[in-house]
């Protein structure tokens, strides 16, 4: 099941972010911030704007990438590995450019609060409040970020009221595994080579 998407700016500010398991605490859901701290920690200009970044704490997979001025974290635990989130990754980035982006331009964060409510619909379509992936077809997905209704957000108000949780946590007792770089083409390859081992298996 996906665990957790948080979409961040640069600097650490909590811009979105969604928990999929049922009965997390604040103080639980607090501890995963300071985790996903620790990873902003490497240094983001390195990452190649296709490239992915993979880590793990306990049984969780996190991918996480910089698309413009703000960073994506998705999280996966059990058949969800590396594999699965990459693949929802690259749909949530995409309807992210079609209802955002207009052509040639980079993500700013400020073009992604103003768009907030159209990713919010667009992520709950591709992933069910149970942490499942429900929707992958893009054109659909996109339809329905159209179709419905853009839900006001009072941003102001709920940024002086959620003060702690609108940036991470500056320290974390969570210990992390070492980070490991991870291409598209690297996605592929491995997904192909599963194809195969599948069938040479029947």
């Amino acid at each position: 099941m996906i665990y957790n998407i948080t979409i961040t700016s640069i600097q650490g500010n909590i811009l979105y972010k969604r928990y999929y398991e049922l009965d997390l605490d604040e103080d639980t859901k607090v501890e995963w911030e300071q985790s996903l701290y620790e990873l902003k920690d490497n240094d983001f200009k390195n990452l190649e704007p296709e490239t992915y970044q993979i880590d793990m704490i306990d049984d969780k997979y996190i991918l996480y990438t910089i698309f413009g001025e703000c960073v994506i974290y998705l999280t996966g635990c059990e058949e969800y590995d590396e594999l699965t989130l990459c693949e929802i990754m690259d749909i949530i980035k995409e309807v992210i450019t079609v209802n955002i982006l207009t052509k040639g331009k980079d993500l700013t964060e400020a073009m992604f609060i103003n768009d907030l409510d159209k990713v919010a619909i667009g992520i709950s379509e591709i992933i069910s409040p149970l942490g499942i992936i429900d929707l992958t077809d893009i054109t659909k997905i996109n339809s329905f970020t159209n179709m419905k209704p853009q839900i006001e957000f009072d941003r102001k108000k709920k940024t002086k009221k959620n003060t702690k949780s609108s940036s991470f946590i500056n320290q974390s007792n969570i210990q992390t595994s070492h980070l490991t770089t991870i291409t598209k083409d690297d996605i592929h390859n491995q997904w192909r080579q599963k194809y195969i081992n599948r069938n040479s298996m029947i």
